[in-house]
């Protein structure tokens, strides 16, 4: 498996905002990206802005990080957390498949983040759980793939001396 270890460090960069920003179930919102104080809907890049969905929340974090929603970079992050609300919820799939992005359109019946975030999910048994689901396999595959590469560099020829 080929990663691309600089996008895996990102994407674990933006899922740990989203742990950080959503520590607590009043910083967690639904039916928007995100509200202030007041309650009124506003942009998940809204200064007022004091709770977030878990989508708006990934998206603050990946635009606090210098990207934009639509980069490699978030969608890894929504990648990992959508399948992170399938462990949540008792489902099996292949995490390295979710990194290459072979499984992104091969779950048409599972619902996705926006009707889990905004239908029956309860924060602390659904929403906390996949994020630390997330954060648990994209650190694993960080790992995986940093080994690869030190065995790979390891593996390579000494330069001649002439």
């Amino acid at each position: 498996m080929l990663l691309n270890t600089k996008l895996v460090e990102c994407g674990l960069g933006i899922l740990k905002c989203v742990s950080d920003t959503l520590g607590d179930i009043k910083a967690w919102t639904t039916g928007t990206e995100a509200r202030n104080a007041a309650g009124d809907s506003v942009a998940f890049s809204d200064s007022s802005a004091v709770s977030w969905c878990l989508i708006g929340a990934v998206f603050k974090c990946a635009d606090d990080a210098g990207y934009n929603q639509h980069s490699n970079e978030c969608k890894l992050a929504l990648r990992f957390l959508n399948y992170g609300l399938m462990d949540a919820n008792d489902t099996y799939f292949e995490w390295g498949a979710v990194a290459e992005g072979e499984t992104e359109q091969g779950h048409g019946s599972m619902p996705g983040i926006p009707s889990l975030n905004d239908g029956k999910a309860e924060f602390e048994k659904t929403i906390r759980p996949a994020i630390g689901y997330a954060l648990g396999a994209i650190r694993g595959l960080l790992d995986e793939a940093v080994k690869a590469d030190d065995a790979a560099k390891a593996a390579e020829p000494e330069p001649a001396v002439v």
